[in-house]
């Protein structure tokens, strides 16, 4: 499996006077308990952060996270994120907003898209993610 070298966290959301500064962080670990950190401090139900991730073959994976107020969930982690998304991108996991129905016809249409599904399907395959 190939390692990240690298994780960007970013918040992107939040009063003026948090800290939207870019952490440029070596572990999973950091990154996680930087995901915590903002978790602390949302006020209201969420705020989006940006990330980036670095892996040891040059390939950098980006998305965005909501972070949820830290009283409203237990654990909130970039990985644990990650995880999620690709097992949904995959039809391995239907979050439990969607409809049967909705998540089928999500998946015909991401189908439709090979180039992502191949991509979605590489990183599950070949990136160490935590």
């Amino acid at each position: 499996m190939i390692k990240a070298t690298q994780i960007e966290v970013t918040r992107g959301e939040g009063r003026s006077d948090m800290d939207f500064s870019t952490y440029v962080l070596a572990t999973w670990e950091e990154a996680n308990n930087r995901i915590a950190d903002i978790a602390k401090t949302v006020e209201g139900h969420a705020d989006k952060v940006d990330f980036k991730v670095r892996f040891e073959d040059g390939y950098a994976y980006a998305g965005t996270i909501c972070v949820k107020n830290a009283d409203l969930m237990e654990e909130q982690t970039l990985t644990g994120h990650i995880r999620e998304f690709l097992a949904f991108e995959m039809g391995l996991s239907k979050p439990a907003h969607l409809s049967e129905r909705d998540y089928g016809q999500f998946m015909t249409m991401r189908a439709a898209n090979t180039e992502h599904v191949e991509e979605i399907a590489r990183i599950a395959t070949n990136y160490r993610i935590g």
